[in-house]
C-alpha cells in the first residue's frame, strides 16, 4: 500500500482538532510523495533503527491478536462493545447520553494530529516516531474496535519515508492497519448503518486499499445522511486519500473535500 510514484499524490490532509478556546482551528496540509519527504526518519540506517522496527513488528502482533480474542468472544457481548464503541466520533470526543465531550483518547489522538501537523515534509528520529506510535497502540490496546486509531495508524506509516531495507516493512504494517480498520468498520456499519462518520472514514480507508469505486459509495452515502459532515471540525479527526485511485472517483473526493475547505 505504500506507493512511490508520479500518480501517489496526497491532495489534502486537513486537521481539523479543538482549541481551548472557541474559536475554530482549521489546518491544511498539502504534499506529495516524490516532491517532499513527507515524514521522513533520518536515522533508519542505524542500528537503533532496526531495533525500533522489530519493536514495532512485536506490538502490531499483539495488538492484532487482542482484536482477534475479543471478536471471538460472546455475541452478545461483542454487540455490547459495538454500542459502546460506536459513540466515538473521529476526533476521540464521545458522546455521553446527552452530552459529547472530550476523553483520554480525544487527547492522545490531538497529539497525533498536532504531530502529524508539525513533522509533514519534515524528518524526525526513529525515536520520535515511536513515540507517536505508542500513542496510537495505547489506544488501540484500550479501544481494540476503534476502527478510527488503526485507520490513523494506517496513515502514519503510509506517510512514513525510510531507507530501502526497512520500506516493505513499513508497508506491510500500513497495510495491514487498514485491512483491520475496513474489516472493524464493516463491524460497526452493521450494528449502525447511518453513521455518516463512520461511512466517511470507511470510504477514505478504502482508498488506502485502492478501492476507489467502493470508496465513492461510501463518500456518497455519508453525504446523503450529514451533508455537512466536512464542517463538523470538532468530531472530525484526519481528512485524506491518496490520488492512486481512478481520477473519475479522485474528482469525486476532490468535490466533495472542497466543503471542508470552504470557510464558514
Amino acid at each position: 500500500m505504500f506507493v512511490v510514484g508520479a500518480t501517489a499524490s496526497i491532495i489534502a490532509l486537513a486537521i481539523g482538532f479543538w482549541p481551548n478556546h472557541e474559536k475554530q482551528q482549521n489546518i491544511e496540509i498539502y504534499g506529495n510523495l516524490v516532491d517532499s519527504h513527507i515524514i521522513q526518519i533520518q536515522d533508519s540506517n542505524g542500528v537503533e533503527f532496526k531495533k525500533i522496527i522489530s519493536g514495532i513488528e512485536e506490538d502490531n502482533k499483539k495488538l492484532e491478536s487482542l482484536v482477534q480474542r475479543l471478536t471471538t468472544t460472546e455475541k452478545f457481548l461483542l454487540k455490547r462493545e459495538f454500542y459502546r464503541v460506536s459513540n466515538y466520533f473521529p476526533s476521540g470526543y464521545k458522546k455521553e447520553t446527552y452530552t459529547i465531550g472530550p476523553t483520554k483518547q480525544s487527547e492522545r489522538l490531538k497529539k497525533v494530529f498536532i504531530f502529524i501537523n508539525r513533522n509533514f515534509t519534515s524528518q524526525i528520529t526513529g525515536k520520535q516516531f515511536k513515540e507517536i506510535d505508542s500513542l496510537l497502540i495505547d489506544i488501540i490496546s484500550d479501544e481494540p474496535l476503534l476502527s478510527y486509531a488503526w485507520f490513523y495508524r494506517g496513515l502514519c506509516y503510509s506517510f512514513l519515508r525510510v531507507n530501502r531495507l526497512y520500506s516493505e516493512k513499513i508497508a506491510k504494517i500500513a497495510e495491514s492497519n487498514f485491512e483491520k480498520a475496513d474489516n472493524i468498520f464493516d463491524l460497526l456499519i452493521e450494528e449502525n448503518p447511518e453513521d455518516p462518520y463512520l461511512l466517511l472514514y470507511k470510504g477514505m480507508n478504502l482508498t488506502h486499499l485502492n478501492k476507489g469505486k467502493e470508496s465513492v459509495i461510501y463518500l456518497n452515502e455519508a453525504l446523503r445522511i450529514e451533508p455537512d459532515i466536512f464542517r463538523k471540525h470538532r468530531f472530525l479527526g484526519i481528512i485524506c486519500y491518496w490520488k492512486h485511485i481512478d481520477p473519475e472517483y479522485a474528482k469525486e473526493w476532490e468535490s466533495a473535500f472542497k466543503k471542508y475547505w470552504e470557510k464558514d
